[in-house]
């Protein structure tokens, strides 16, 4: 099978994930307990006598379900998921002031990951049931029992309060400090990555190990071929794969993760601003972000998927 045909049938069974997923998001949100209309009154100062009827009205929900989902859904495709009724802001506006935070904050994260595991996972491998392998095994065994905003408090006392060398909170936009922007932006990347470096090590140790045992890698060490050639040119790029589908799966926990950091470190991404939602009971805000943090999820194991057949072309059979 081509290339493109592997592209043209894939889009396909992502056209029909995506649609699931939407559908899932709406209905999940519409079966929560209570009455939307009569929460949100609830929570305001002064509301008025008809503010029920008129909430339910303006939300849409005094009509039958699928013909909301369809008008819903029809306005989310054209990138309209409404308006925020606490702020009054379009929540499409309130994910792109977000979002850039939040992907920087990601792709740190999965850079300094993959720079420890990496180098990590190959000298394991190289060194298997050896003293060096089995004290990184301890090592990542102990950094994954421990969660991530635990590693991120630690990291606060230690290089904020103790040192002062990088800031406990805040965010500086890269436009006015690039520096700074690294900087306020350091701690809570390895608060995450400190997560993701045991899963991945893991992943490409043992795969690593698989792979110097094929016939063709005890040829090239037979021929005599440098053991960093062996290493990284016909061992590493076959064990890449699986690593690739790892990262693209973590991604969709990584969002998730990124609340409890972004709340932590108090940096005005997405995750802070779903906490906000749920906290000021933003039903509208709350259903746009789960929809966006959904598809973001799918499209990246879509793009995963792509690059799959790329490092293995037997896949594409």
């Amino acid at each position: 099978m081509t290339y493109v045909k592997v592209i043209a049938m894939r889009s396909v069974h992502l056209a029909v994930v995506l649609l699931g997923v939407s559908f899932l998001v709406y209905l999940l949100l519409d079966l929560l307990p209570g009455d939307t209309a009569e929460v949100l009154v609830a929570s305001s100062a002064n509301p008025s006598p008809g503010a029920v009827e008129e909430i339910r009205k303006q939300l849409g929900l005094d009509q039958p379900f699928m013909l909301r989902y369809v008008q819903w859904l029809g306005n989310a495709i054209t990138g309209d998921l409404g308006v925020s009724f606490r702020t009054g802001q379009a929540v499409t506006d309130a994910i792109a002031e977000r979002l850039p935070v939040t992907i920087q904050l990601l792709i740190m994260a999965e850079v300094i990951s993959l720079a420890v595991a990496v180098p990590l996972a190959v000298a394991a491998a190289k060194r298997r049931d050896q003293a060096f392998d089995k004290v990184v095994a301890v090592f990542t065994f102990t950094l994954q029992s421990i969660p991530n905003f635990v590693v991120s408090l630690v990291l606060i006392v230690i290089f904020a309060v103790t040192l002062n060398w990088l800031p406990a909170i805040g965010f500086t936009p890269f436009g006015e400090d690039p520096l700074g922007n690294i900087r306020s932006l350091l701690i809570p990347s390895i608060a995450l990555a400190s997560g993701l470096v045991p899963l991945y090590m893991r992943v490409l140790r043992n795969e690593m190990i698989r792979t110097l045992q094929e016939d063709y890698i005890l040829v090239a060490r037979a021929v005599g071929l440098p053991q960093r050639t062996v290493l990284f040119r016909y061992a590493l790029k076959p064990s890449l794969p699986t690593l690739v589908t790892v990262v693209g799966i973590n991604i969709g926990t990584l969002i998730g993760g990124t609340l409890l950091i972004e709340l932590i470190s108090g940096l005005p991404g997405i995750g802070t601003l779903i906490y906000s939602g749920i906290n000021n009971r933003d039903y509208v805000l709350v259903q746009g972000l789960i929809l966006f943090i959904a598809c973001a999820y799918v499209l990246t194991n879509f793009i995963v998927d792509m690059i799959y057949p790329l490092l293995d072309p037997r896949v594409r059979v």
